[in-house]
């Protein structure tokens, strides 16, 4: 009887255990099954071989963790029992809960949340289910008749076989989903957004952006972003998406942070330093617009939401932290346009023009007296200012725009190699705006362009405008990147609309109905003043003026030297080329400085505080190096008129020369020889050419010279 009951219960055993296969195969299947579902609808299941890996690697996985349970209670309480087996049994068919999702079986939820997190619904009740039975089935062995330990062995053998399994598929499917994930276009184009133009990619959703990193302490990123243009309600940009970075290294580093579009302009995004992993070479960067929950951080998943929607991306721009030890100086160039250095007050004008130029920038500043203009042209002399060369080398110049030769850099592009952040706001939008537009070549080195020029109200150019408004938008750029290192290049045209605007009174036009235009002048230079003056303040109020370098200076004046209401003039002679030219730099006291420099000294200056070098030629020298000889050359107009300014003579010749080596013109010749110290406020009246026959050929061999060096054939 007792063989009888014995045979009884191995027959039993062997029943249940092949019932607990079963189960076992079963719900392994349909937890891959019900993973698949879920993971299906965030787009990690882009084709049937991967589903395949993706079903088979989570339920081998499953196999993983059941065969490692049952090889730890075999060795801690070893049996053979039945009951223990059915209990196990049991608890497998509790992922019978998942098959409602896996039919995609409509549920009526009685709250909305329930349906939000109904996969979490499902594995919550799964939980509640296993985790009974399994209570159960290890009360069972403990109560259990016991017997060897040497079983556990298989079922460690069977939990290490599926581990491997596990894992070849789940990584197969995670390489191939990767592989299968949309990639942003690599190239980028121009884009404009609201008023700020930069170069981009539209990006679609789910869609990943490669990129190599440098390294280097402090180092962060900048990512711009905005709605892309949208070809109906489907592919309209989210109001708000959600930017995953992963940033690779000694280690793998993860940043995720939200960013709120608008057509106002590109939204900002920065990966701070403290994010990078130590010895980084390389990220990747994809968006969705929906948060990312939580459990797909926790497995390092990316966001891979398909959809047909867009953002534009610009970046990303690798830039430097400002740390302690950091010396490099931000610097910010104010170009103002029209303004003549004979009419700064601070440099001897009898009217107080200038006062908070003279009250927060002069006193702490290098203040240059004889500074001059490369060419009485906006785009000329500003190219100047950025590259340091001659307006005949760089091919700015009357008629000519560009672009500029590729073996010639601009400071945009050195600063930019050196991780500055770099913005240009030059207002070349509009009536006369010389040429200072984004697709003129005044974009190169700079990662976000605004040409506009508008009112503070918003009102678009060839209306009412207001330099007031760029110097806001240019505050609120160097607020924003104030803990790293940027450059701003500005250029403002306030001066050169001669028209008294309500916003100049009273100014120094008196009651006259018709008042004259210096007049009108010296009320727009003192209303532009007290704009620049907020701005400098605002700047020298806080951190920024610990590492702050401000450049002002000018692209060139105006000549009103003749009957008080005539229109002013532009031309080779003093009051045009004479421009301000002032650099406060932290840390150096102020000095005056007398010398003769030139706008083309600009750059290598800024480069040379900057701690960075051109690798391209430049015409000028830094002002903080060792002094020399130096005689501002301007040139104008076509045929070519050039002058040239020494201490004691300005010299100014009519060629017959075309710009750029493109000839002869038919045109007569003519000199002119002036005797500095005889400057009045009617300018020069006396011509001393005649007089002096052999300074004139002097001078007038020294221009042949510079003009047949700048017209050499190159290998642009």
């Amino acid at each position: 009887m007792i063989a009888k009951a014995s045979g009884w219960n191995n027959l039993g055993t062997d029943l249940v255990l092949a019932l607990y296969i079963v189960s076992l195969g079963v719900s392994a299947g349909l937890a891959g099954l019900f993973a698949q579902e879920v993971l299906v609808g965030q787009g990690y299941v882009p084709g049937f071989r991967t589903s395949i890996m993706l079903v088979g690697g989570v339920a081998c996985g499953y196999l993983c963790v059941q065969t490692l349970y049952m090889a730890v209670v075999r060795m801690l309480k070893p049996t053979k029992a039945w009951p223990h087996l059915f209990a196990e049994t049991l608890s497998h068919l509790g992922t019978l809960i998942f098959l409602p999702y896996v039919f995609r079986v409509q549920v009526d939820w009685p709250d909305p949340l329930l349906e939000k997190v109904e996969p979490l619904v499902y594995v919550g009740a799964f939980v509640v289910v296993h985790g009974f039975f399994k209570l159960t089935s290890f009360f069972a062995a403990l109560r259990a008749r016991p017997s060897g330990r040497f079983g556990a062995l298989g079922w460690a053998g069977l939990c290490a076989v599926s581990a491997f399994a596990a894992h070849a598929s789940l990584t197969t499917w995670f390489r191939e989903t990767e592989a299968a994930r949309p990639r942003a276009p690599v190239t980028a184009r121009h884009w404009q957004v609201g008023d700020a133009h930069a170069l981009g990619r539209e990006m679609p959703e789910g869609s990943v952006l490669e990129f190599a990193l440098d390294c280097y302490p402090g180092q962060c990123l900048t990512l711009r972003f905005a709605p892309a243009p949208a070809a109906g309600p489907e592919t309209a940009s989210p109001d708000s998406i959600y930017v995953t970075v992963f940033l690779d290294g000694d280690e793998s580093k993860r940043f995720s942070g939200p960013v709120r579009l608008t057509t106002a302009g590109w939204s900002e995004l920065r990966v701070p330093a403290d994010i990078f992993p130590d010895r980084p070479v390389g990220g990747s960067i994809s968006w969705g617009s929906q948060r990312e929950p939580g459990w797909r951080r926790v497995l390092g998943l990316r966001p891979m939401a398909m959809s047909n929607r867009k953002v534009l991306f610009s970046g990303p721009f690798q830039h430097e932290e400002r740390r302690p030890e950091t010396e490099d100086p931000n610097l910010l160039v104010l170009v103002v346009e029209g303004l003549g250095a004979r009419h700064v007050s601070c440099l001897g004008y009898d009217r107080e023009t200038t006062p908070a130029i003279d009250r927060e920038l002069a006193p702490f500043a290098h203040t240059f007296t004889n500074a001059y203009t490369a060419a009485p042209e906006t785009a000329a002399a500003a190219m100047t200012v950025l590259t340091g060369l001659d307006p005949l080398a760089h091919r700015y110049l009357g008629a000519a725009h560009g672009p500029l030769p590729e073996r010639f850099e601009s400071l945009a592009e050195v600063l930019l190699d050196d991780r500055y952040a770099t913005a240009a706001f030059t207002e070349g939008e509009g009536e006369r705006g010389g040429g200072l537009v984004f697709g003129s070549g005044f974009e190169r080195g700079f990662e976000f362009f605004d040409a506009s020029y508008r009112s503070a109200s918003g009102d678009a150019a060839g209306g009412v405008t207001d330099s007031s408004a760029t110097l806001e938008k240019v505050h609120d750029w160097v607020d924003a990147h104030s803990d790293g290192k940027f450059f701003a290049f500005v250029c403002l045209r306030e001066l050169c609309a001669f028209e008294m605007r309500e916003r100049y009174a009273p100014g120094f036009v008196g009651e006259r109905a018709r008042p004259a235009p210096r007049d009108v002048y010296d009320s727009a230079l003192a209303y532009l003043d007290g704009r620049i003056g907020d701005l400098i303040a605002r700047i020298r109020n806080r951190d920024t003026r610990r590492n702050t370098c401000i450049v002002l200076t000018s692209t060139h004046g105006f000549d009103f030297t003749g009957k008080p209401d005539a229109a002013p003039k532009v031309g080779l002679v003093e009051d045009v080329l004479h421009v301000p030219l002032i650099i406060y730099v932290p840390g150096l006291k102020k000095t005056p400085r007398p010398e003769l420099v030139a706008l083309e000294d600009v750059a290598p200056t800024l480069a040379h505080l900057a701690g960075v070098r051109f690798s391209s030629p430049v015409a000028g020298r830094s002002f903080f190096e060792p002094a020399f000889l130096n005689e501002p050359i301007s040139v104008f107009g076509d045929p070519l008129a050039v002058s040239i300014r020494t201490e004691r003579w300005r010299f100014t010749w009519q060629t017959r020369r075309r710009p750029f080596g493109a000839g002869m013109a038919e045109a007569d010749e003519a000199t002119g020889l002036y005797d500095v110290r005889e400057l009045t406020r009617q300018g020069w009246t006396r011509n001393a050419a005649a007089q002096y026959p052999r300074i004139v050929s002097g001078f007038q061999k020294q221009l042949e010279e510079h003009l047949d060096t700048l017209s050499a054939p190159s290998d642009d």
